[in-house]
């Protein structure tokens, strides 16, 4: 796959980090998905 040929609505990091996060969990809080992926609040 070529990168021209990625959405990017769905494809950037941190969307595409949350969508194979709750993909392989039942659930998860905002806190935990945002110490997995590395990110801040905003």
């Amino acid at each position: 796959m070529r990168a021209a040929d990625l959405d990017r609505l769905i494809h950037e990091r941190v969307r595409l980090g949350i969508v194979s996060a709750l993909a392989v969990n039942d659930a998860l809080s905002f806190n935990q998905l945002k110490a997995l992926l590395k990110t801040t609040d905003g």
